[in-house]
């Protein structure tokens, strides 16, 4: 194969193909969310199933004594709050809530803890004696959205919406998670009017919502054109000087991370694994595998080169091989596992290994440290 350095033309056309391709997947990935529809309200995927038809008032719980569960002491739920332990126990289903409070006597003090309905959605506790709890106070939900946050004049609103709704269906299509229902919101056209049915106090309401285009946000405009600058500077330095190590790494390195931080603000889209989507996801896996271990291994030459380290393999090899697990394992957790209830396990296992690259790292620099020069010692970047 012929090296770079003697033809840097290889390398000049590897990096327009590599960037072209980025670039037109960005686009494209821009254009698919700037003009798909929204009902403008925010959402989550039921978290629980058992919901409050009454308001229950009741008594601060005992903060003295330290628990692991972090949670909001309160005196008392809203109806529309979803119960999710009875003294630290955890139920999914009326039966055995039921259960579980029957086998308590009149006078027990219960703490109850739930979850709120707006946001910020937060884990509140509060305590009640049986005898004071209301009768028939929960019902159990089938299936069902919670709608934590409308937006002010969008389309939820102006069709009366209100935070603290719960989605029973559109157009009499039930979902089984907010994922399912956005799928759904984004194959009708931006001013198409869907007929909704939420829950509220207890009472079934129609609703009449028209769809929006979501637009540019300054915030999305902002990151795109940041990761276009990105890709700009890393096909400049590599045209320019294809021939120098550290330029063709620092080239691919700002190519490749630039892909990686405009598609990795996408959510929306994350579930739907169809052919754009699956696109998107094996090329962000394939430039963090390679992008992260190449940004490790650009150091060894900035701010001063280290030939001392470079002359090492496995300094350079590690990261790959704990990028290449990364690869491997998030593809397969993607393609195979993958659902609304696990899918932030993804984002904490790239954390994962990004902290490994960077505390290797920054423990080669400590193990080799004695090897510096005090010029390189002063200008190491960490």
């Amino acid at each position: 194969m012929t090296n770079p350095e003697n033809n840097p033309n290889y390398f000049r056309l590897l990096i327009i193909v590599i960037g072209g391709f980025l670039i037109t997947l960005s686009f494209l990935s821009f254009i698919r969310m700037v003009t798909s529809t929204t009902d403008e309200n925010q959402w989550v995927t039921l978290p629980a199933k058992l919901y409050l038809t009454k308001d229950i008032t009741g008594n601060l719980p005992d903060t003295s004594k330290p628990e692991k569960s972090n949670y909001i002491p309160v005196n008392g739920a809203k109806t529309g709050s979803l119960i999710i332990t009875i003294n630290k126990t955890e139920v999914q289903d009326s039966n055995r809530l039921a259960q579980i409070i029957n086998s308590f006597q009149d006078s027990t003090l219960l703490t109850i803890g739930f979850l709120n309905n707006t946001l910020p959605v937060r884990y509140h506790k509060f305590c009640v004696r049986k005898k004071d709890l209301p009768n028939d106070f929960f019902i159990q939900l089938k299936s069902a959205i919670p709608i934590v946050g409308v937006a002010n004049g969008g389309g939820s609103d102006r069709a009366g919406m209100k935070a603290g709704d719960y989605l029973f269906s559109i157009n009499g299509k039930t979902f089984d998670d907010g994922f399912d229902a956005d799928r759904y919101l984004r194959d009708n056209k931006s001013e198409d009017v869907l007929h909704y049915k939420v829950l509220r106090n207890n009472h079934i309401v129609s609703l009449n919502v028209e769809l929006a285009k979501i637009g540019v946000s300054f915030n999305y405009l902002f990151i795109f054109l940041e990761c276009l600058a990105f890709y700009s500077l890393g096909l400049f330095i590599g045209l320019r000087r294809p021939a120098i190590m550290p330029a063709r790494l620092i080239s691919l390195t700002f190519i490749l991370m630039a892909f990686v931080v405009y598609n990795g603000i996408e959510g929306r889209f994350f579930l739907d694994k169809d052919l754009l989507t699956r696109m998107q996801f094996i090329t962000l896996s394939v430039c963090i595998a390679i992008g992260l271990p190449m940004l490790n291994r650009h150091t060894l030459y900035f701010p001063k080169e280290r030939t001392d380290l470079l002359q090492k393999q496995w300094i350079w090899i590690v990261p790959f091989v704990l990028c290449g697990i990364y690869f491997i394992v998030s593809n397969v957790f993607y393609l195979f596992i993958m659902n609304p209830n696990n899918f932030s396990y993804y984002y904490y296992f790239f954390i994962l290994i990004a902290v490994l690259v960077l505390l290797f790292r920054i423990a080669v620099n400590i193990i080799y440290r004695k090897t510096n020069t005090k010029e390189q010692s002063k200008s190491t970047a960490f």
